[in-house]
């Protein structure tokens, strides 16, 4: 079932995507036309070069049959670089900032969850119980947003935009990603 379930959201993205305004060729030309000179680039140039010239069912199709038969995910609409090299270069990352996520939810959960266990229907459980609801109701982009400006505003201080490595600085590398594996 579950399986299911995200090849159906797999492909609700792939289709919501051709439903947002604008697109890749947009961009291409724009970028493009500065420094084209005598050369013209049209959008079916660019349409077919990009494989984007046929239906949405063939360049499916065409994306699947070259994953399946090469292994990969194929190149980037923007820089015609392959995607797979990028999502491997943020893979440790992800990995990192996940594990983290989950270890700073248990030590955030556990506790709360033992405490309103113990004091069931007293008002400190109730508190405890209503702020949880509320914390886990914001949109983690919203609360992303809000830790990075605020800060910036209040106290001139923005978190470090350069990765931090563990094996350099393990406490820098911690401090980095406490606020996003949180939110």
């Amino acid at each position: 079932m579950d399986s299911h379930h995200s090849c159906f959201n797999f492909n609700c993205c792939l289709l919501l995507v051709r439903f947002l305004p604008g697109n890749v060729i947009d961009v291409l030309i724009s970028q493009l036309q500065p420094s084209a000179g005598q050369m013209t680039v049209t959008r079916a140039d660019i349409a077919h070069s990009l494989g984007l010239d046929v239906p949405v069912y063939v360049q499916y199709g065409r994306w699947i049959s070259n994953m399946v038969t090469h292994g990969s995910l194929g190149n980037s609409l923007m820089g015609n670089q392959p995607i797979l090299p990028s999502i491997e270069a943020a893979l440790p990352v992800t990995a990192e900032l996940g594990i983290f996520s989950i270890i700073i939810s248990i030590i955030i959960s556990i506790p709360i969850g033992v405490y309103s266990a113990i004091r069931q229907d007293t008002i400190q459980d109730y508190l405890w119980r209503g702020l949880s609801i509320v914390l886990i109701s914001l949109p983690a982009f919203w609360i992303g947003t809000m830790i990075v400006i605020y800060p910036a505003i209040w106290w001139s201080w923005s978190p470090p935009m350069q990765l931090i490595p563990f094996a350099k600085d393990p406490i820098g590398n911690i401090g980095m990603f406490v606020l996003p594996a949180r939110f």
